[in-house]
C-alpha cells in the first residue's frame, strides 16, 4: 500500500478538538492500519489515508464503508468493548448547532473502550493470569463465532490450497530482519513440501465448508480481558483474504505465541478445547504448516535480540525463528501434540517488565 498525499492531520486535530473541548486530557496511539485518539474511557480510531490493492481510502464512503465493517467483525467476538455507532467528526472541530450552517463532516472514528495495557493477553500471560480456563472458554466463543459465520461463497477465490501456500511463502518476505540463506531454503523447502501433501486435505476442508469469515489476526496482543472473559479483538477487515480461511489457520496465530511465551500447555489445552467445541479433529501436519505460516509473520513484529546479549522482558525474532526450525523438523516435533517436552526452550519464561 502506498500513502496518499492527502492530509492526515486536519481529521485528527479536528477529532483532538471535539474530545477535548471539556478539558479532558487527548493522547494519541498508533496502530496498524489506525490512528487513535485516547480521550476518558474510549479509543476514537481513523483509518490511514492509503490507496493500493485491496483498500482505498482516500474518499469517506470508503472509509466509512471499513468502519461499518470494523464494528460488524469486532462486535461478533467483543460487543461490550465496540459502540455499535460511529462517531462523526467534523471539519474546523465543532459540531452543528441549532441555527447555524453545519460544517463539512470529514470522517467518522471507531469507538472503542479503552484498554489496559495490563489487561492485553501477553501481559496476562507474562503475569501469570492467562488461566486454562479462560482459554477453553475462549475456544468455545471462537467454535461459536465461527458456526455461525456464513458459508463461502461459491465463487470466492479464498481458502484454496495454492493460495495458501502463496500466503506462506510471502510470510518468509514479511517485513523484519532477512532470513539467512540456508535457514530460508530449510523453511521454503519444508513449506512447499507441506503444501503439495496437504492440497487434497485443504481442498476438502474447503468443500466441506470449513472456510468462514474467521478472525484474521488472533495472537495473544489480540485478546482482552473484558471483566472475566477474554475477548478478541482487532478484526482483519480491509483485506477478505486474511479473515476468509479455516479454523485451523486462526487458531494457528494465538497457539504459536503460547508455544513462543513457554507454555505449550496452554497451547495443549487451547487446541483440544477447539477439537471439541468445533467437533472436529485438527489434523498435526495441518496445523504444522498453519503454524509456519502465522509464525513466520509474528517472527516479522518482533524485535531484533539486544545488542549486548541481555534477556528482554518477551520474545524476540531469534527466539521466534528458534521455535519456527523446530516447527519444521517433525523429528524434534513430534506429533505436534503440544507437551512441553516437544518443544525448544525459547527463554520466554520470564516475568513482566513494567507495562510502558
Amino acid at each position: 500500500m502506498s500513502p496518499d498525499p492527502s492530509p492526515f492531520e486536519p481529521r485528527l486535530a479536528a477529532l483532538a478538538h471535539q474530545l477535548g473541548r471539556d478539558g479532558q486530557p487527548v493522547e494519541r496511539a498508533e496502530g496498524r492500519e489506525m490512528d487513535w485518539l485516547l480521550a476518558g474511557p474510549w479509543a476514537y480510531g481513523l483509518w490511514r489515508l492509503r490507496s493500493g490493492p485491496g483498500a482505498d481510502l482516500r474518499e469517506l464512503p470508503a472509509r466509512d464503508a471499513a468502519s461499518r465493517e470494523a464494528l460488524r467483525l469486532n462486535r461478533r467476538h467483543a460487543a461490550s468493548l465496540y459502540q455499535a455507532t460511529l462517531h462523526p467528526v467534523w471539519a474546523e472541530g465543532a459540531a452543528p448547532s441549532a441555527g447555524t450552517v453545519p460544517p463539512q463532516l470529514i470522517d467518522h472514528a471507531v469507538v472503542m473502550r479503552r484498554i489496559a495495557c495490563s489487561q492485553r493477553g501477553h501481559r496476562l500471560l507474562q503475569a501469570g493470569r492467562l488461566a486454562a480456563h479462560s482459554l477453553a472458554v475462549l475456544a468455545r466463543d471462537l467454535a461459536a463465532v465461527h458456526r455461525a459465520a456464513a458459508g463461502l461463497p461459491a465463487d470466492s477465490p479464498w481458502g484454496r490450497p495454492e493460495h495458501l501456500l502463496e500466503a506462506s511463502l510471502d510470510a518468509l518476505d514479511a517485513p523484519g530482519p532477512p532470513l539467512e540463506a540456508p535457514i530460508r531454503r530449510e523453511l521454503t523447502q519444508r513449506l512447499c513440501g507441506l503444501a503439495q501433501d496437504l492440497a487434497p486435505v485443504w481442498a476438502a476442508r474447503r468443500a466441506a465448508g470449513w472456510v468462514r469469515e474467521g478472525h484474521g489476526r488472533l495472537r495473544l496482543d489480540h485478546l482482552v480481558l473484558s471483566g472475566s472473559s477474554l475477548r478478541p479483538v482487532a478484526c482483519a477487515v480491509l483485506d477478505p483474504a486474511e479473515r476468509w480461511i479455516d479454523p485451523v489457520q486462526d487458531l494457528a496465530g494465538l497457539l504459536f505465541d503460547l508455544l513462543l511465551h513457554g507454555q505449550p500447555a496452554l497451547a495443549a489445552n487451547l487446541r483440544q478445547h477447539m477439537v471439541l467445541c468445533l467437533g472436529q479433529t485438527i489434523d498435526a501436519e495441518l496445523l504444522r504448516q498453519a503454524l509456519l505460516q502465522r509464525g513466520l509473520l509474528a517472527r516479522a513484529r518482533l524485535p531484533q535480540p539486544l545488542s549486548d546479549g541481555s534477556p528482554r522482558d518477551g520474545p524476540d525474532a531469534a527466539s521466534a525463528l528458534l521455535l519456527l526450525r523446530a516447527l519444521a523438523d517433525p523429528l524434534r516435533t513430534p506429533g505436534l501434540g503440544m507437551q512441553a517436552g516437544d518443544f525448544v526452550d525459547t527463554g520466554c519464561r520470564r516475568p513482566a517488565a513494567a507495562c510502558p
